[in-house]
């Protein structure tokens, strides 16, 4: 059984079959990203945002050329939901193996693993930590399998006030991030 939690900027499903409990997809959005309210100032999507740019800019020329995506789009390849008329990945058979590309962790530098780590860490571990071990686990030994894909339109290198991409691939783990500079990610 399962229940999908819905909000502006927000979509959760929840599967639940015998003792495993699925949330995927889920989709979090914020706009504006960083602002200040009653005083108290915000950046809600800040740590996702600061671990991929200092994994970008851990990468060596040769592994930036395999992150680094052609594509001008910095659209969400997978939503909450079916998009834009699309097959809905989450009924039947969806082939996810076209996102098996960009670069591949075996490929990356030690320090490059290490970040990307740090990365996925930080979607994984918002779920309290008996949850996320288990997940994690499952994500680690599937790590060969894990690609990176970067994408950003502004020729120079990405800032915190950048609009920037990027999406982590692993068979138990799919993050897509899209900023959009200050305005919402």
């Amino acid at each position: 059984w399962g229940f999908q939690l819905d909000g502006h900027h927000c979509a959760i499903n929840f599967l639940v079959h015998g003792d495993n409990v699925s949330i995927i997809p889920a989709f979090l959005g914020g706009e504006p990203a960083a602002d200040t309210w009653n005083g108290i100032e915000f950046d809600i999507f800040s740590d996702e945002r600061d671990l991929a740019l200092n994994l970008y800019n851990s990468l060596d020329t040769s592994e930036l050329a395999s992150a680094s995506s052609t594509s001008s789009s910095h659209s969400l390849e997978v939503g909450p939901a079916d998009m834009n008329g699309d097959p809905d990945p989450y009924i039947g058979t969806y082939d996810y193996s076209g996102f098996a590309t960009g670069l591949k962790y075996s490929d990356m530098s030690a320090t490059a693993q290490a970040n990307l780590i740090l990365v996925m860490q930080e979607y994984v571990y918002n779920l309290t930590d008996n949850f996320a071990d288990v997940w994690w686990t499952d994500i680690i030994e599937n790590i060969d399998d894990t690609y990176f894909v970067w994408i950003n339109d502004s020729g120079t290198s990405p800032t915190a006030t950048s609009q920037f991409y990027y999406r982590i691939y692993n068979p138990y783990l799919w993050a897509e991030f899209n900023t959009e500079g200050s305005t919402g990610a």
